[in-house]
């Protein structure tokens, strides 16, 4: 089909080369349209010409790659056309409009892209977030600060979730154009309706009173956040710190240094690469305030020191009995003095079971002056997945999503000890939750789910997977699809994965010059030189990048099975690319 669109003026000639391909599917109409093959005036006569023929019907992942390609070319009056076509055959429009409104972006039509925007409210469609997020970035690159805010304000009030990445580029621009009530305001109104987690807007709202110098400000909303056992990310701590250093307020360093290590441990407290204070005020700070600010002290030291006997006390308690009232009274005589980084330890030992660490997860959330960080639910959630315990996996994941914290990194950890025990089902089923933690899909999910799916030989799934992976926006890893290829033929299936391959490529999921290195790699392993070397000479007639280590591995192959005449030939050829291998 590319061949034909890019060789040849549309004429009837083309019409009846193109009814010899046979039937022809939307499937095919996206491929092409997405590889570019035809100049987007010519794409766009193809894809009527392919609308009028008998059985064809087009679907809506055409359309929207149809409004992308000529957009992108700045025919707008094309793209409008094709859109208000899709509205008339009642196709959702939000994917088209986020399109359209970023491609206006681009071309500096501003109003235009608002235009489209209120365009599609108008139609009695709800924009979802991707309409948002596009018509959004577009008024902050044109400074529209009131018209950002009332945006915000909008999708507030349809529920949708926003992404904090981007409110933290809202805060900037706002910084900048020094309107930063306006941000709080968006800040709290979020926070109120539970649309962020608090620890992540008391971040925000930290690192902006930083950024506009604001260092009361600043140190009461960190006063808050570790009342709540929360702490904000250490560069944002970081921050405030060497802000009020630089202040000479020495008492409120110490408050900050030793409210972080109470609550993560003296070993997690992020330390300043440049100490900006004197001699004269470290000489103020308290051991935990001064192992904060990267200065170890014989102070410090001997915390350190305490801190391993308490943990090893903690421990002694666990190891010597079964869960029980004697066990919780033992560990109630030291439950006042236990933070997370304790019980982050205790897990860290290794010495304590994962039924027993459970248990003890349990009763700590229990006591009044403790509260689980971040790292502890993670911590307690690999350890559980790793042991099979997947109900109580389950249960932390649920806990620590009630309890404001992100699961995006828990997740794909119970993911993947699913598929190495083999219940493909239910790591599928975990991965589809994902949307309902308000977790958008990321690689380590992907590639956790697709490895519990390869194991258990689903390959059609893995497939269809790899698909949804590169729709939202993600780059398929090659270290994964190496591994496909292990497991293949460890499975003694080598058809199978060639034919994997071959889908990966053709459906422009993998890039092809990918494909070639894994298709001559594999072939040349397995003895099968009359492939890999065809291969080979595809990639050397084209213009895909060769690596020296698949040449390397197809050169010792052909060596091996006495062919030195084609290993001479394609050394010859790699030195006329430019490459240096070794020595033939």
């Amino acid at each position: 089909m590319c061949n034909i669109l890019t060789h040849t003026a549309w004429r009837p000639e083309k019409e009846a080369a193109l009814r010899g391909l046979g039937q022809l599917t939307p499937a095919h109409t996206v491929e092409v349209l997405r590889k570019r093959c035809a100049d987007p005036r010519q794409a766009l006569v193809f894809f009527k010409w392919l609308g009028q023929q008998s059985g064809y019907e087009h679907d809506l992942a055409s359309y929207n790659i149809l409004v992308s390609v000529l957009a992108e070319s700045k025919l707008f009056s094309a793209a409008q056309e094709v859109y208000n076509d899709m509205h008339q055959m009642g196709l959702q429009l939000n994917t088209a409009t986020s399109i359209l409104i970023r491609n206006y972006s681009r071309a500096g039509m501003v109003d235009e892209a608002l235009e489209a925007f209120h365009n599609l409210k108008s139609l009695s469609v709800v924009p979802d977030t991707q309409v948002y997020s596009a018509i959004l970035e577009t008024l902050m690159r044109a400074a529209r600060y009131d018209e950002v805010f009332a945006i915000y304000q909008h999708m507030s009030n349809t529920g949708l979730v926003p992404d904090i990445t981007n409110l933290q580029s809202l805060f900037n621009y706002y910084h900048h154009s020094e309107k930063p009530e306006q941000v709080y305001k968006i800040f709290e109104d979020l926070l109120k309706a539970g649309l962020i987690p608090k620890a992540e807007a008391q971040t925000a709202f930290i690192e902006g009173c930083c950024r506009t110098a604001k260092w009361k400000e600043a140190f009461n909303l960190y006063e808050e956040m570790v009342k709540d056992g929360r702490l904000p990310d250490p560069p944002t701590y970081l921050v405030l710190v060497d802000g009020l250093t630089k202040a000479g307020e020495s008492d409120k360093v110490t408050f900050c240094a030793e409210k972080y290590a109470a609550i993560a441990g003296p070993d997690s407290v992020p330390c300043l690469e440049k100490v900006s204070a004197d001699k004269d005020n470290l000489a103020k700070l308290g051991p935990l305030a001064a192992l904060g600010l990267g200065v170890e002290s014989e102070a410090s030291k001997a915390l350190k020191l305490k801190t391993q006997r308490f943990v090893s006390d903690i421990c002694t308690i666990l190891q010597q009995s079964m869960w029980g009232p004697e066990k919780e009274a033992a560990l109630s005589t030291l439950a006042n003095d236990i933070r997370p980084i304790h019980f982050i330890d205790v897990l860290k030992g290794g010495t304590v079971e994962a039924a027993e660490a459970y248990e003890f997860f349990k009763w700590l959330k229990k006591q009044p002056r403790y509260k689980h960080n971040l790292a502890a639910y993670n911590l307690m959630i690999g350890v559980l997945a790793a042991a099979h315990m997947f109900d109580p996996a389950r249960q932390v994941l649920e806990d620590m999503h009630r309890d404001g914290f992100q699961v995006k990194a828990a997740m794909p950890v119970v993911i993947r000890e699913y598929g190495k025990a083999g219940m493909v089902d239910q790591a599928v089923e975990l991965f589809g939750k994902l949307k309902r933690f308000r977790v958008d899909p990321n690689n380590p999910a992907y590639n956790a789910v697709i490895d519990a799916i390869i194991r258990a030989g689903r390959y059609d799934k893995a497939i269809a997977m790899y698909e949804q992976l590169c729709s939202d926006g993600l780059v398929a890893d090659i270290h994964n699809i190496r591994n496909i290829w292990e497991f293949y033929h460890n499975a003694g299936k080598p058809e199978q994965m060639y034919k994997f391959f071959e889908e990966l490529c053709d459906k422009a999921l993998i890039p092809w010059v990918t494909g070639y290195n894994v298709f001559i790699d594999g072939y040349s392993r397995t003895g099968r030189l009359e492939e890999a070397c065809a291969f080979f000479d595809r990639m050397l007639a084209s213009d895909c990048i060769l690596e020296v280590k698949t040449y390397t591995v197809l050169k010792n192959s052909l060596k091996a099975a006495g062919d030195e005449e084609k290993a001479k030939f394609y050394f010859d050829k790699m030195l006329e690319k430019g490459f240096k291998p070794n020595i033939l």
